[in-house]
């Protein structure tokens, strides 16, 4: 505690806040799994601190507590916690650049998110991390992407 004749420091502590980054997004060059170079790609990601994440969680906290409610011993199977989390990290890509894989190119929609998480297991994982790495969405960390800028260029 300080007294009044001791001067006080304020500190700034705004570049610890991540939940403007994690609403803007951030530019998320995916990485080969061997060798760790870019492989010519990148995903625009929310973070976890991200407004839309928190409504997600929110929700499916209120859905676990409806079926507990009506049931006090439902559980979750194992493939509706695999869905869930799809669900979840499909929410929070907010657009790419546009790639090719098949003979097509994968241009952004949520619907074509969702079949390249499920099928790309790798880059799955390094979007999830992502998501949940607060140090990417530190005030200081200049890899921020607008949603309006990413959506923009992944169309």
């Amino acid at each position: 505690m300080n007294t009044p004749e001791q001067a006080v420091t304020v500190v700034d502590i705004g570049g610890y806040n991540t939940k403007r980054k994690s609403n803007e997004g951030i530019v998320l060059p995916m990485k080969d799994p061997v060798s760790g170079e870019d492989v010519g790609f990148s995903v625009f990601v929310r973070g976890q601190d991200a407004d839309v994440h928190r409504k997600r969680m929110r929700h499916l906290r209120n859905q676990n507590q409806y079926e507990l409610k009506k049931n006090p011993k439902y559980t979750k199977t194992a493939e509706v916690v695999e869905e869930e989390g799809i669900e979840t990290i499909v929410l929070m890509i907010a657009g790419w650049t546009p790639f090719q894989y098949g003979g097509r190119v994968w241009v952004y929609s949520p619907e074509v998110a969702e079949e390249f998480i499920l099928e790309f297991d790798e880059f799955r994982d390094q979007i999830e991390t992502a998501i949940y790495e607060r140090k990417l969405f530190l005030e200081g960390n200049e890899n921020t992407f607008s949603i309006t800028q990413s959506m923009s260029l992944a169309s």
